[in-house]
C-alpha cells in the first residue's frame, strides 16, 4: 500500500463541525477556484450550514 496526499476544500459550520468536503487538488487551489466551487458546485444544504472553509491535507492509503 502507498500513502497519497491530496488537498481538499473542507467546509465547517459555526461550531467547527464538518459539513462537507470537495475536490482533490495536487496544488493549492487559487482563490478564484475556491470561489467558483462555492458559487457553483456545493449543494444548498452545504451553502446554508457552512460558515467557512479551509484547504486541508488529507492522506489516503491506496493499493499499488
Amino acid at each position: 500500500m502507498e500513502a497519497v496526499q491530496v488537498l481538499m476544500i473542507v467546509f465547517y459550520d459555526r461550531d467547527d463541525k464538518h459539513v462537507s468536503e470537495f475536490g482533490t487538488f495536487v496544488e493549492r487551489p487559487t482563490l478564484y477556484e475556491v470561489q467558483h466551487i462555492i458559487d457553483n458546485l456545493i449543494t444548498d444544504e452545504v451553502r446554508e450550514k457552512a460558515t467557512y472553509c479551509k484547504i486541508e491535507e488529507k492522506y489516503y492509503l491506496v493499493k499499488k
